[in-house]
């Protein structure tokens, strides 16, 4: 049976499940204005989507009731930034956009990620390999810090 997958309104707008209202508008006015210069058959269907997406995520219980069906969990916590330095295209965005934040990492979902996981066996294995070196890259570097820590204090 398949199934059927919901739009992430996150990544149609390419902002963070934890933007601000300010991130999100302002990244809805920029993929819309991408939209409108386009010169494709899908454009009305797009820009359909970003709508929807930005109808969602604008409202503050629309956005809340829409987490709950991610399983996005509201942050506990964050650090005070200042409006400049989120601004769409600056360094700390699109770090953010590839990076995720501590809170994310600690509100990992893993049925998530084995929905998104490709559906050939060879697909399958090449993933989770990929999933596995990334883990095994991170402990060697959590050890590193360790170590380097420890010989800082000697």
């Amino acid at each position: 049976m398949a199934k059927t997958k919901k739009n992430n309104y996150y990544k149609i707008l390419g902002v963070s499940p934890y933007a601000s209202e300010k991130e999100i508008e302002t990244a809805y006015h920029q993929k819309a204005k991408e939209v409108l210069s386009m010169h494709t058959d899908q454009k009305e269907f797009i820009l359909n989507q970003l709508m929807d997406a930005y109808s969602t995520l604008k409202n503050p219980e629309k956005r809340k009731a829409y987490n709950a069906t991610l399983g996005i969990k509201e942050k506990a916590f964050s650090f005070p930034t200042t409006e400049a330095s989120h601004s769409p295209g600056s360094k700390l965005t699109e770090l953010q956009k590839e990076h995720p934040t501590f809170s994310e990492l600690l509100d990992f979902d893993f049925e998530a990620l084995e929905e998104r996981a490709p559906e050939t066996p060879k697909q399958k294995t090449a993933f989770w390999d990929a999933i596995f070196f990334k883990i095994l890259v991170f402990s060697i570097f959590l050890a590193f810090l360790v170590l380097l820590f420890w010989a800082i204090q000697d």
